[in-house]
């Protein structure tokens, strides 16, 4: 005998969920067109959970005469029209927002045409004020660039002077003579930044003989920086020295060292040989120099 109290119940239900389905689809069309994408969304994904129920309890998943075929084809194509749905509310939501942008942009072009007018007044009128400011300026910018012209002439000499300070002092000669503790031997030794040559090395008061062994030191090869070149007394200008002195504690040469710097410039440097005699031999000797000059040719 036919149950049709159960095959009310089963109608039923099948009615009410197609129904509820449709309704959110429905809301889901409704949301789409007021531009609630989110809600329309949770609209659309409700009614695939719906869906997906119904399915399952159609092929009766949790049962021994389940029907997972059926289910997974139903179940993938629910997924596919979610899918679709979800896509094409975001692909509403981007138009939307570009649309939004166009008519933002239209606007604000209307806007500036709108105001274009009076932009042209204000520029006309400040046109005419810039033109008669530019004339100004170009009048002051010429006392300026007179005056800079004037500043750079004093500033380009200034320089000048500097180079030309800094050259001499570049090649300013820094000669030093000593005997470092020697008693028959000079050191001239060259303590400025650039080579030098030792023109000559003279003595005021002193005859040819007492030269007796002196090397000549005039020669063609420049004393390096922090180099030097030395002279040395043989015997026979020693004992000189001790004749001249003639029983006195000590004994004096004074001397001429002549120097030319890079820049061809000479110069000289006096300097005094002191020997010290103690039991008549020469026990020490010591240098004391002068002020070093240029000789101007």
């Amino acid at each position: 005998m036919h149950d049709y109290n159960s095959t009310d119940q089963s109608f039923m239900k099948d009615f009410n969920a197609a129904w509820l389905v449709a309704g959110m689809v429905a809301v889901w069309g409704v949301f789409i067109s007021l531009d609630s994408f989110a809600l329309a969304n949770g609209s659309l994904i409700t009614a695939a959970l719906i869906s997906f129920y119904k399915v399952a309890a159609e092929t009766h998943l949790r049962s021994t005469q389940r029907k997972p075929g059926l289910f997974a084809i139903a179940a993938l194509l629910i997924a596919v029209l979610l899918f679709l749905g979800i896509w094409f509310s975001h692909h509403r939501e981007h138009v939307k927002d570009e649309q939004d942008r166009i008519s933002s942009e239209k606007d604000r072009k209307i806007e500036n045409l709108q105001s274009l007018p009076q932009e042209i007044v204000s520029l006309k009128e400040a046109g005419k004020t810039q033109s008669d400011k530019a004339d100004q300026k170009i009048d002051d910018l010429a006392t300026q660039n007179g005056q800079l012209e004037r500043a750079i002439a004093r500033k380009d000499q200034a320089l000048v002077d500097i180079a030309n300070r800094e050259l001499s002092l570049k090649f300013e000669p820094r000669i030093t003579i000593e005997t470092r503790g020697s008693k028959d031997t000079l050191y001239v030794i060259n303590m400025g930044s650039t080579n030098v040559t030792l023109v000559s090395l003279t003595y005021k008061n002193l005859n040819p003989v007492d030269l007796e062994g002196h090397p000549d030191l005039f020669n063609d090869s420049p004393i390096a920086p922090n180099a030097w070149v030395y002279a040395q007394l043989v015997e026979s200008a020693l004992q000189n020295v001790l004749h001249r002195a003639a029983g006195r504690p000590d004994f004096r040469y004074e001397g001429t060292a002549t120097i030319q710097t890079g820049d061809n410039k000479l110069y000289q440097l006096p300097f005094t040989w002191q020997f010290v005699i103690k039991s008549g031999e020469i026990a020490s000797s010591a240098v004391t120099q002068g002020v070093i000059t240029e000789i101007h040719r």
